[in-house]
């Protein structure tokens, strides 16, 4: 019975460093790239997971540093909250409305327009959120807001590398594909050109 190499000696032959007499230069070529752009594919993961978790330390940081200059006050509504119009809160939260209200922090007094629940009438207490310069702010972020930010950071580098490697394999076997084509159509050529050569009388 015939036998037949196995599985990794086949593959090993069909490595482009092989002297395999079957091998193009084309081929090898295109087995290069392959080869480099997987292994440049795998390291971009371990290196994307490391840009996502500075990222992710960085943005925590920031936040952290963010919020602690920020001071919770409990202001009161002091005017009858207002639906957004249909033109001003197109996609607006129909369970949200603003409210005037005003809060008293260290002797001193403020009042602002903010959101509020839409049930919020007169005289109900609202949470508002000040920053350094005694100005309604946006409430702290959760860690989430961090992690989504490192999360970004890492599949976008993903998505570049992977994306690169991709383009590369394709530019480069379209390249090695024009040239086969045209060594063919040579020797196609070359093996036409006696038949033109001869004379009709031969």
């Amino acid at each position: 019975m015939p036998t037949y190499p196995s599985t990794a000696v086949t593959l090993w032959r069909l490595c482009p460093w092989h002297r395999n007499p079957l091998h193009r230069s084309s081929d090898r070529i295109e087995g290069v790239v392959r080869i480099f752009a997987v292994l440049v594919a795998l390291v971009a993961i371990p290196v994307a997971c490391s840009i996502g978790t500075i990222r992710y330390t960085v943005a925590a940081e920031h936040l952290r540093a963010e919020d602690a200059a920020k001071t919770a006050v409990t202001a009161t509504i002091v005017d009858k909250p207002t639906r957004p119009t249909a033109i001003d809160g197109a996609g607006a939260d129909p369970t949200r409305s603003e409210a005037v209200v005003r809060w008293q922090q260290n002797g001193r007094s403020g009042t602002a327009e903010v959101s509020a629940e839409s049930t919020s009438a007169v005289g109900d207490p609202v949470p508002v959120w000040l920053g350094p310069d005694g100005r309604p702010t946006t409430a702290p972020r959760t860690s989430r807001t961090a992690a989504a930010e490192g999360v970004s950071a890492a599949v976008a580098l993903l998505a570049l590398v992977w994306t690169t490697a991709a383009a590369l394999v394709w530019i480069t076997a379209s390249l090695c594909g024009i040239r086969r084509n045209a060594r063919w159509d040579r020797e196609w050529s070359d093996l036409d050109r006696p038949s033109r050569d001869r004379s009709p009388g031969d």
